[in-house]
């Protein structure tokens, strides 16, 4: 019980790092630290794209609302 106070006070006062130590160290079976994991592209991203690929990206939204009418 005394670990568990002292880790809800550090909690308390942010010390994050502290308990990560902790439960990676004595509860090794029940957590773990999960890898980042980067969020896959959509296929309607136009992050990174040229400019004529975001044209082309608009003039296709437009035809398509024109179609949708």
């Amino acid at each position: 019980m005394q670990v568990v106070d002292a880790l809800y006070a550090l909690a308390c006062k942010g010390h994050f790092e502290a308990i990560k130590f902790w439960l990676k160290t004595r509860r090794a079976k029940t957590w773990r630290e999960m890898p980042a994991i980067a969020p896959k592209a959509r296929e309607d991203d136009l992050d990174g794209r040229s400019e004529a690929e975001l044209i082309a990206a608009v003039e296709a939204w437009l035809h398509e609302r024109r179609e949708a009418k």
